[in-house]
């Protein structure tokens, strides 16, 4: 048995489905973003994101991924909704479709930049 660290790649970004998140923490310009395929044909499927990250450099500014200043990562929302999405399929399974149906509508996601329906709660007054 080993205690190999296994490397996310960008193949792994095809599981959730979950956009590829390119940003750069120099300029702040507003973060590109890739869909899985597109990033998987565009940089490879087995390229991990540290080695993406070194390889690459902002357009605007010009800095650079291997000086830390190039974030790459996964989509966080995507996961989110994904997760959203399989929690109701499970209720659906387990209680059925109006349950289920019922379950989404009165517990709201905990995420608040979930789109998934509703207005955003008022800010706590203080």
């Amino acid at each position: 048995m080993t205690n190999a660290v296994r490397l996310l790649t960008l193949s792994s970004l095809l599981e959730v489905p979950q956009r590829l998140v390119i940003s750069c923490y120099k300029c702040s310009r507003a973060p590109l973003y890739l869909s899985p395929e597109d990033a998987v044909a565009r940089y490879g499927a087995d390229t991990t994101f540290a080695a993406l990250r070194r390889r690459l450099r902002c357009e605007a500014c010009g800095a650079r991924g291997r000086d830390r200043q190039i974030d790459v990562r996964g989509c966080t929302n995507d996961y989110y909704d994904a997760m959203e999405r399989h929690k109701h399929q499970t209720n659906v399974i387990l209680y059925g479709k109006e349950s289920a149906e019922r379950m989404r509508q009165h517990s709201p996601s905990r995420h608040s930049f979930m789109t998934t329906g509703g207005a955003a709660p008022d800010p706590p007054k203080s």
